[in-house]
């Protein structure tokens, strides 16, 4: 039982960190789509789940990690949006 509660926090545990990870790969591409305030917010959700890792309680960091992936959404939504919309330019111009 401990096996299983210790694997699921494992695997908690390396879903924020990845999520962590592309977050902040994507705001150093392309925080320009995004105002200051909704970035702000964004780090701030980051530090939310880094404080969780920092408890080490699976469900806590499955939390923050919901709370930081549905905020998360609008900032997924524009950079789809701004790479179909740089192809479509590209191929116009070609």
């Amino acid at each position: 039982h401990d096996d299983i509660n210790q694997r699921m926090l494992i695997s908690a545990i390396q879903k924020a960190e990845q999520l962590i990870d592309q977050l902040k790969n994507a705001l150093s591409v392309d925080s320009h789509l995004l105002d200051e305030t909704y970035v702000n917010d964004l780090k701030d959700c980051i530090q939310d789940v880094d404080r969780a890792l920092a408890t080490q309680e699976r469900e806590s960091i499955q939390k923050a990690c919901d709370q930081l992936a549905s905020i998360a959404q609008p900032f997924a939504e524009k950079r789809i949006a701004n790479a179909i919309r740089q192809k479509l330019q590209h191929q116009t111009i070609s």
